[in-house]
């Protein structure tokens, strides 16, 4: 189990079968991070001093700086490069046999896949919708603001060696009142992609769901929903046939 804590700028595993735990600190604040055979991958860099335009960066073994990479979306919005650091978060999956990572963005409609490697290479990319934002930033606080109109992204993430599932909402941020946000966040849709990033097949389930994760062999889909209060679903897959 890795656990992130940001403000120390750590990455914690820990065992779940022994009470052994190592941290790796890292040099910068991050938003998030995944581990990798090279390192790890991290989005958001928060406080490296020298102007950062790219939306990852990656990390050796022992928490060392190696390089940044990825371009942000040119989304048109010259807010800056903490703006957009903010602006594009969202979830990362990584294929260490094939060695490449899937990102997506929690606004907007966001894919990327790379080939990591030496050199990080972009492989396939959709940049559909951009998120709506404007620099909020105050003293001592970075930070943003999205616009009414801006559009939930991908709410959670998921990988197997053959297979990315992506949980995608899809509303707009002016569809919910203030204590329903809940609502904007849950999605039936499912889009999933191959590991050479094509897109092959949509799922639409009949109960909204939080967080997804996927058996081994692709045969059961295991998700948190909600239906009044929050359940733990399960889903046949072994008769879908992932083409699109």
């Amino acid at each position: 189990m890795i656990i992130l804590d940001i403000q120390k700028k750590q990455i914690i595993t820990k065992s779940l079968s022994k009470s052994i735990s190592s941290i790796v600190n890292l040099e910068y604040m991050f938003l998030s991070a995944i581990q990798t055979k090279h390192g790890y991958v991290v989005s958001g860099l928060l406080d490296k001093e020298e102007t950062n335009t790219k939306r990852y960066a990656l990390f050796d073994c022992a928490g060392k700086y190696v390089k940044s990479f990825g371009d942000f979306p040119n989304d048109g919005n010259d807010s800056g490069g903490k703006s957009k650091t903010f602006a594009y978060q969202g979830y990362m999956v990584y294929n260490s046999v094939l060695d490449r990572l899937a990102t997506v963005a929690a606004s907007g409609a966001i894919f990327e896949l790379y080939q990591i490697d030496t050199i990080p290479m972009l492989i396939k990319r959709y940049h559909d919708i951009y998120p709506i934002y404007i620099d909020d930033s105050r003293s001592g606080r970075n930070g943003i603001k999205h616009g009414k109109e801006n559009v939930i992204g991908y709410t959670d993430i998921y990988a197997t060696d053959r297979y990315i599932y992506t949980l995608y909402s899809g509303k707009k941020l002016n569809q919910h009142t203030n204590t329903r946000m809940l609502d904007t966040m849950l999605s039936n849709d499912i889009l999933v992609y191959d590991w050479s990033g094509k897109c092959i097949c949509r799922l639409v389930t009949d109960i909204k769901l939080f967080n997804i994760c996927v058996t081994n062999d692709d045969k059961e889909l295991i998700a948190l929903g909600w239906d009044d209060d929050y359940h733990l679903y399960s889903f046949d897959l072994s008769k879908v046939t992932f083409t699109w």
